[in-house]
């Protein structure tokens, strides 16, 4: 078979490996003869290729193999089962990895997948894109740590009771809570159908790819997120510099995951400051505002999602307790610090 092709199927299913292998063979790529799959108790990840093996390999050791075989982008590559090895065989180079012959991942927990599959809604994607930054990293509460998205809403909702957003998402056709960390690895894929099981939800892509996850329990506060989206106040419009601010405080907003970034915006009178620090340095700006603002206001927020919001929405409303960014679609509040 052509080692692209095989790259390309073990890349898809990645992100189902485990970083430590707590459960037997959920670092290893798992081969079902038709089929590589590969889970790691919260994702399951299978996606179909016609590789005639059975059985469990490395994953570390196998792709980095494969991936240092140099050859033309049309050459194949020849894989032998062996007793308890897979050989690979190319122009110049023959190796062998270490095979399990039997496969025990405990891919029965994984809720059986129907024939009823819902199209993908369009917006759906997009949605937990953008509402990922506002899910909570506190497992104290660990609804919140999840994106929710509602068939009567016909939204996705995520907060962590500092942040709310939410996304409206026409013809959502079951209501699914999703892991903010599994949202993150499912908007780099492109899905066009899904379906809801007890346990479990599954995506599914033209290729024949399918995404599992593992669905958590408890009931996702809407009422108390839908009254914390109606705030009045003074409107705040940002000046057209902010975008460039934006992008200079990113260098020193960087932390290991992008949605973790974060900076303070400060508002005095007609003045609005930004700051941001890391471990390897700080930078502090300030521009002028078209309007006064009657009292000092503060809140903190990830850079790179407010130029999202900016690019479609360049002013906010300022309440008692909240700051409202709102488009046709979207809606963003984030509680005003004390200080």
């Amino acid at each position: 078979m052509k080692k692209q092709e095989l790259l390309k199927a073990l890349e898809a299913v990645k992100p189902g490996l485990a970083s430590r292998e707590m459960i037997e063979q959920t670092t290893s790529f798992a081969f079902l003869n038709d089929r590589v799959v590969t889970f790691n108790d919260e994702i399951s990840i299978s996606y179909p290729i016609d590789i005639r093996i059975t059985g469990a390999v490395r994953a570390e050791e196998f792709y980095s193999l494969l991936s240092k075989i140099k050859t033309k982008k049309d050459d194949e590559i020849e894989l032998i089962q062996e007793e308890n090895e897979i050989r690979v065989l190319g122009k110049r180079i023959t190796a062998g990895v270490k095979l399990q012959s039997d496969i025990n991942l405990p891919l029965d927990e994984v809720d059986e997948i129907s024939d009823k599959w819902f199209l993908m809604p369009e917006k759906l994607l997009p949605a937990l894109k953008l509402c990922a930054f506002s899910a909570s990293k506190n497992m104290s509460r660990p609804i919140l740590t999840c994106l929710y998205c509602s068939k009567k809403e016909e939204a996705v909702y995520a907060s962590d009771s500092y942040r709310i957003s939410k996304a409206e998402v026409p013809k959502i056709k079951q209501d699914i809570t999703i892991p903010a960390t599994i949202a993150q690895e499912l908007v780099k894929y492109d899905f066009s159908y899904y379906q809801v099981k007890p346990n479990w939800a599954h995506f599914k892509s033209e290729n024949g790819l399918i995404f599992s996850f593992r669905i958590v329990d408890g009931e996702f506060p809407i009422e108390n997120c839908e009254q914390h989206l109606k705030v009045k106040g003074q409107e705040i419009r940002f000046p057209s510099e902010m975008k460039e601010m934006l992008i200079r405080s990113e260098i020193f907003a960087k932390r290991e995951s992008a949605i973790d970034q974060e900076i303070n915006i400060n508002i005095k009178g007609k003045l609005m400051f930004l700051s941001g620090q890391n471990e390897y340095g700080w930078i502090k700006e300030k521009v002028c505002i078209e309007n006064s603002v009657e009292q000092e206001i503060n809140f903190t927020i990830n850079p790179t999602f407010l130029r999202q919001i900016l690019s479609e929405v360049t002013q906010c409303i300022v309440g008692e307790q909240l700051i409202l960014f709102s488009t046709e679609t979207f809606k963003h509040a984030i509680a005003l610090c004390d200080e």
